[in-house]
This record gives C-alpha cells, structure tokens and sequence, in this order.
C-alpha cells in the first residue's frame, strides 16, 4: 500500500494487474488497449467492487464475456491478501470483496500515515435517519445502539467530505399516539380522586365506553412515567385550567387528544435530553403529524397511481411491491378512505427527496427487515434512483438476567 492510495485506486492496480496477466494467455492480445473500469457493486449482496472488464473487452479477446469473466476471476482469486471472494455473475461481471484483514490493514496504515480519511471523489448531501423511537416513552438500549451507530456512521461520511444531516422521525399520529393520551388522561383522572378500571378491552369496544367509564385499555401505556407526566400537567397553571374545563364538560375525546400531544412533547424533551448526555445531536427532528395536517400523505397516491403501480382490491387502494422484491402486495389506502403507515411512511421519503438529497440513508432495527422491499420500491415508483436509497438493519440488543432475555416494553412500563 502506497501513502495516500484509497482502497478503489488499490482494486483497480490489482485489476490491472490481473489483466496483463490474463493477456500473457491469448496470443497477440495488447494489454495497453484495454478498457478497464471499476464501480461500486449496485447491489451489497454481489460484493464490494465490481467490473465489466469481459463485456468491455470480449471483442478484443474474442471470446464470449461469460469465458473472459470466469478467466479472470480465476486469476484475481489469488489475491487471497486483498479479496475475500470473487465471482462473476451474467452477462459477465466480476464482483469483488475485500477481506476483513486487508481493511484493518488499510485502516492501520491509514492512521499511522495520518492520511485518515481519503476525500470522496464527489461531495454528496445525504440524509441519515436514525434512532427514530416511538415518542410513547423514554428511549431503551436498543435506541441507545441505533444512536451510537448512526452518530458514528454520520461522523466517517463527513469526514470524507460529505454533507449530512442527521434525522430524528417522529412517529406522532396515529391511534398509538392517542392511545397514549387515553393513558394519560386516565392518571389524571386518578390523581383527582377517580378510580380507573382494568377491564379488557378489543378492537370491537367503542372509544366513547373506554372515555365514559375511564378504562385503561389494554393497548394502553402503564409505565410509571405516564404517572409523572400526568402529575406535571396538572400542575401546569394554564393546562390544569384547560384539563378542568374539559373534565367537568365530559369531552373526554377532545382531552386525551390533548393529552396525546403534551405526552408527545414530554416524552420528547426527555429523550433529547438522553441523546445530548450521550453525546448525540440530531439536525432535524421531522413530525409525522406534520405530514398528514399538510395533506401529504394521501396527495403521494398521486405519485403512486402515475407509476402504474397502483390497484383497487374491495375498495382498497394497493402498492405492488412483489414486484420489488416483497412477499405480497400492500394496502396503501383502507377500503374507508384511511392512508396505512406505509403510506405515511413513503410520503415522509418523498418529502426527504423534495428537500434535494443525493443519498438517503434509514438505520433500522431487525424487526423491520421484512419492510425493505416495500418503501424501497415505493422509493423507485416515484422516480428516485435504487442505488441512491438505503436501508441499514441494526442488530437487535437483549438484555440477560440470570441468563434470561429482559423483555422491554413501552406499553408494559
């Protein structure tokens, strides 16, 4: 390794290398007249690098691309010290992927040349989301490896020349969220002398029953927090006014709509205030709520009927995503007239694409695997490039006790 020589400068003199050396076996070939490039693998899962060398070069060799390729991944696999594994894949590409020894070399030369960061061959402005928790609680360990990952993440991307904000999505509609305020309001109820029941509740029991007779549902929020925050309002001069008032009028709706918003904003502070005692910044902190008051989400269907990948199904509106790759296709709109999350979800990244972003990055957690396919073919349908959208999965986090998983839960306490 040369001092200031980045990793794809390393790949390509190997690659050339590589080509010489299968030159010396086709009699009258001109190793200086070939034509050879390197790229980023479009896709992770083909390796790090990749090269159309055999389709660029067939007619010079004159042997079919697919030969050319097998050739000459036969002889870059001797770089056992550089490449993990090289294959080639139709209609004659050769991938590539460094191994993990070479990398902790580069890195180490890397530093000891204190040439760290090598600058990006283009300046991108990227979105990197991240950390995103429910605003229905105080952030968990898992939130607190999302953090640490993203922040670092952000920091190496900037350091190589990058422009990136760092973005927090607050999930803020929804009946989660009012379910959250339904909670509340059932501890303010009880700090002014009311009893609250436990009985259980379905989908099938009418809202104005679990308000009437002050249940706790069973989708609710018991954690002792709920507790304090009830206890803040209602020593809040100007809510506890407005709190009374709604009380003795009995619109209990109209209350825990407000409650859901100040529990929000609580929960909120609370985990902001977490992030900066660990050292983590957010540059925006975008509200879902925001969307759907502008009207966004249901406007996106425009977009999505235009790409031809919309279709009606007893009276719901569905995205196909099997063709990106998903298991099945997706409702997008009710047969009621109610936009899904996923809807939501996918009007957020238009916005995201709205505000001029080269590259959008999303940290996710494990259990959201399965969501991939479906917002990244979303992503494509409304005309932004595969290659420029990407889904990170974090691993979960468990807890052990005795050697048992800590269940976490929100809604538990």
């Amino acid at each position: 390794m040369k001092e200031n020589e980045t990793l794809k400068q390393i790949v390509w003199k190997t690659l050339e290398e590589g080509a010489r050396e299968l030159a010396s076996s086709y009699p009258g070939s001109d190793p200086d007249t070939f034509k050879i490039k390197i790229e980023y693998s479009r896709d992770e899962k083909f390796g790090d690098y990749s090269t159309s060398f055999a389709l660029e070069n067939s007619k010079i060799l004159k042997k079919n691309p697919l030969q050319v390729a097998d050739e000459l991944a036969a002889v870059l696999r001797k770089r056992v010290d550089l490449f993990e594994t090289v294959d080639f894949t139709p209609p004659g590409f050769v991938n590539f992927r460094i191994s993990s020894a070479f990398l902790l070399r580069f890195i180490e030369s890397s530093i000891l040349s204190g040439n760290y960061f090598p600058q990006a061959e283009k300046t991108l402005r990227i979105n990197l989301e991240f950390v995103s928790a429910n605003p229905t609680g105080p952030l968990n360990i898992v939130s607190a490896r999302a953090a640490a990952n993203g922040d670092a993440m952000a920091s190496l991307l900037k350091a190589i020349g990058h422009n990136v904000d760092k973005e927090f999505y607050i999930n803020d509609y929804g009946n989660q969220v009012f379910l959250l305020g339904v909670s509340t309001l059932v501890r303010i109820r009880e700090l002014k002398g009311e009893s609250y029941s436990q009985q259980e509740t379905d989908d099938s029991t009418p809202m104005e029953t679990v308000l009437e007779k002050n249940i706790l549902p069973a989708e609710g929020y018991r954690g002792e927090y709920i507790k304090d925050i009830a206890s803040d309002l209602l020593k809040d001069p100007v809510r506890s006014l407005k709190i009374e008032s709604l009380l003795n009028e009995k619109k209990y709706r109209e209350l825990a709509e407000l409650c859901s918003v100040w529990t929000v904003e609580n929960n909120l502070i609370w985990q902001r205030k977490d992030l900066d005692s660990f050292g983590v910044e957010f540059d925006n902190y975008f509200s879902e709520r925001t969307l759907h008051e502008a009207d966004k989400v249901l406007s996106v269907m425009n977009d999505l009927e235009k790409s031809g990948k919309i279709f009606v199904e007893d009276g719901k509106k569905v995205f196909r995503s099997t063709e990106y790759g998903d298991d099945k296709d997706r409702v997008v709109v009710r047969d009621d007239g109610r936009p899904t999350y996923l809807l939501a979800d996918i009007a957020y990244h238009k916005n995201k694409i709205e505000r001029g972003y080269d590259r959008i990055y999303d940290i996710w957690g494990p259990d959201h695997h399965g969501y991939i396919a479906r917002l990244a073919g979303a992503v494509q349908s409304i005309v932004y490039p595969k290659e420029n959208f990407k889904v990170i999965i974090a691993q979960q986090v468990n807890l052990l006790e005795s050697g048992q998983k800590v269940k976490m839960s929100k809604r538990a306490g």
